[in-house]
């Protein structure tokens, strides 16, 4: 089990600045299951499942707020606000659900791991 906090710059004004990302994974053993205790040509049997929320804030940091920019206005220079800010940015969230089932047999000479990764964003 895993919390994370992260703080993003890049977010709008009008939301958190900090975020809480929990993950937990499992790994069930299953050469030590009953069935399989005495079985020699079994090494390993391990099933994992894996769950977590990430974020992603990859955008640039002015999109939440004003910047400014020169404009020529009658041979003077001026400033000048340049976007309307997205006050409401927040990182997009990506749920990620990973199934695996590890497998070695014949003494360690066959080893195989299988691993299925889903990925659910949000909040694009």
């Amino acid at each position: 089990m895993n919390i994370a906090v992260d703080a993003a710059s890049s977010t709008g004004t009008d939301v958190a600045r900090f975020y809480t990302y929990p993950s937990v994974g499992v790994t069930l053993l299953g050469k030590g299951w009953k069935p399989l205790l005495d079985a020699t040509w079994l090494n390993k049997l391990n099933v994992r499942a894996e769950y977590g929320l990430t974020g992603n804030s990859r955008f640039s940091s002015q999109m939440g707020g004003y910047y400014y920019s020169t404009v020529p206005y009658m041979q003077l220079s001026t400033i000048v606000r340049s976007n309307i800010p997205n006050v409401s940015l927040k990182p997009e969230k990506n749920a990620s659900l990973n199934l695996g089932l590890d497998l070695s047999v014949l003494n360690n000479r066959l080893n195989v791991s299988f691993l299925i990764i889903t990925t659910i964003k949000s909040a694009i």
